[in-house]
């Protein structure tokens, strides 16, 4: 179930108050795409990078987006929340709360799990008209490279790796599908998005231009996207069935060495474990985290200051169908976390973010040892009998 209302123009911008209510009455998570398909004139601020995610989720997870780079995360668009409380009461929280309800307010934002049950969340959003896009549409392009091409792709990665606000760019690595001229071949896919004129695009992208890249890959092409089907390319790997779990880390950088190493190491599960070969694959991406910094500078939520100020996001998906093959599948996550991030310090311990929860990773990846004790005390405070599942007082 989902609601729109338009509220006053703020500073020249009109916003909106996005309401979605969780779940749809026929019980299945409320989805981006329904809500830009119940009003396709306006845009929240961001949207999950997958159609198998619903709206709620995705905002206690922090609310990570291709368009973070120019409204931050979802839960710095977080206008309000309904919860019913283990009490049976029912609150609505708000930036504007006080006390112990301001307190719940910011652990929802980035650890909001098991505190009681979200029925609705107020979004900030805004009218797609006001990104400036070509048609109202989205420009895309997307370069495919066979695996003999790994270091011009990685290169060309690194090189559009610091983006401006409005870029977002992402490096895929997978087996071409059944309908593929080759089906199962590895797949390097670039993927760069623009959230303003086709014009502006080009030019901010134009490495991707370049003839020595350009004659490298198998396929280069550019297209203007509806917002609603930003994900369709991806839809693919939202399909049930077998064994699936992802590893994620955000880092400051990334080298063409590390991108290559950890396509190496992605080949080499399939050689190791072919039943986990057709179907796992990794992604590396980047946004400006410029407008993330920007936000919670009292470092009041938990979505932790360390990840915000962090450019690059690398995630790893082992995805196999025999469940003896688990134990091996799990350590290739682990060691792509290893070959992908940046663990040189204590401080770059905390790299990973509460969307990406599996039972292999320690907490301490996901938030400081502060916010843990915190999130503990809010947990006892607001839920004294435990009526909820949460993965840091009950484990994963």
């Amino acid at each position: 179930m989902r609601s729109w209302a338009a509220s006053k123009s703020v500073e020249g911008l009109w916003l909106v108050a996005c309401a979605v209510r969780s779940p749809n009455r026929d019980g299945t998570p409320v989805s981006y795409r329904s809500l830009v398909l119940d009003n396709p004139s306006l845009t929240e601020p961001g949207h999950p990078n997958s159609n198998a995610v619903g709206m709620v989720g995705y905002v206690l997870g922090g609310g990570g987006s291709a368009l973070n780079g120019m409204h931050s995360l979802a839960i710095d668009n977080l206008l309000a929340v309904r919860i019913l409380t283990a009490s049976g009461t029912f609150l609505t929280l708000s930036p504007d709360s006080l006390g112990d309800e301001k307190d719940l307010y910011n652990v929802i934002c980035g650890a909001g799990f098991g505190f009681g049950v979200v029925t609705s969340i107020t979004l900030k959003a805004r009218r797609i008209s006001d990104l400036g896009l070509t048609n109202e549409k989205v420009w895309t392009h997307r370069m495919i490279f066979p695996p003999s091409a790994i270091d011009t792709a990685a290169e060309l990665f690194i090189k559009l790796s610091r983006p401006s606000p409005q870029m977002a760019t992402a490096l895929l690595c997978l087996r071409a599908p059944p309908s593929a001229p080759r089906p199962g071949a590895p797949v390097l896919m670039l993927i760069l998005t623009y959230f303003g004129p086709a014009s502006s695009a080009e030019k901010a992208f134009a490495a991707a231009f370049d003839p020595a890249y350009v004659t490298k890959a198998t396929v280069a092409d550019t297209a203007l996207a509806n917002l609603v089907d930003m994900n369709a390319a991806t839809d693919v790997l939202n399909r049930h069935g077998d064994y699936k779990t992802n590893y994620s880390t955000w880092t400051h950088n990334i080298t063409s060495q590390k991108i290559q190493a950890g396509f190496e190491r992605w080949l080499r599960l399939g050689e190791e474990i072919p039943d986990a070969k057709t179907a796992s694959y990794f992604v590396v991406s980047a946004r400006d985290p410029t407008a993330m910094r920007a936000h919670d500078i009292d470092n009041e939520k938990f979505f932790p200051r360390t990840i915000r100020e962090r450019a690059i996001f690398a995630q790893a998906v082992p995805w196999w169908k025999d469940s003896k093959n688990e134990d091996a599948c799990r350590k290739w996550g682990r060691d792509m976390l290893d070959i992908l991030g940046d663990r040189s310090s204590d401080a770059e311990r905390v790299n990973g973010f509460a969307a990406n929860l599996n039972g292999d990773v320690d907490v301490t990846e996901i938030w400081p040892h502060k916010k843990l004790e915190k999130i503990r005390r809010l947990k006892g405070f607001w839920d004294p009998g435990n009526v909820f599942w949460n993965p840091v007082v009950d484990g994963m």
